[in-house]
């Protein structure tokens, strides 16, 4: 059998195309991705419950009761309330120079949570994988990060200064009131 030719038109059939090649290498990141997050969130869960087992589990069980739902609720609540936040601003940040579907900036925004136990919570910027897809440069992404980790860290500096004071006139009142017992 004659080998294909340049110009045989069944030599085109099995030549894959850009498109074929970018599919391709992006089906390989994300496997290469899948196994250290997978053992990330196993390491995490494996830290926590032994943190549980070897510490005291009816202590934990029972400071958990005391919450009650309505205090679980609240909780999620504003933790919910509290990554919508923080979404709305790095939606700003993205939307200053680009713009790019609501659904998709949020997706590729809760993939930064599933790092953030990497040194420093830099496994946020893999964001900067995703939007890079959308000609969103690495450059304009990481600094978009960075500036969220800044005013982040900035407000809670500001907040912080704000609440120790008065946290510490409340033990000084707390320890007047001990002193009359």
């Amino acid at each position: 059998m004659a080998a294909p030719t340049p110009n045989n038109s069944d030599s085109l059939a099995t030549k894959p195309s850009a498109a074929e090649l970018q599919a391709g290498e992006n089906v390989a990141a994300h496997s290469r991705l899948i196994k250290p997050l997978c053992l990330s969130v196993a390491a995490a869960i494996l830290l926590y419950g032994g943190f549980v087992v070897f510490s005291d589990p009816e202590g934990v069980l029972d400071a958990m009761a005391l919450l009650g739902w309505t205090g679980w609720a609240v909780i999620l609540g504003l933790s919910l309330f509290n990554y919508l936040a923080r979404f709305l601003r790095w939606r700003i940040y993205m939307q200053l120079r680009y713009s790019l579907p609501n659904w998709h900036n949020f997706v590729y925004y809760l993939s930064g949570f599933a790092f953030t136990t990497t040194p420093g919570k830099a496994g946020e910027a893999v964001r900067s994988y995703f939007l890079n897809r959308h000609n969103i440069p690495y450059a304009y992404s990481v600094a978009a990060f960075f500036a969220e980790r800044f005013f982040r860290c900035s407000a809670l500096r500001i907040w912080e200064s704000k609440l120790i004071p008065s946290t510490r006139a409340i033990i000084r009142g707390q320890e007047k009131n001990l002193d009359e017992f």
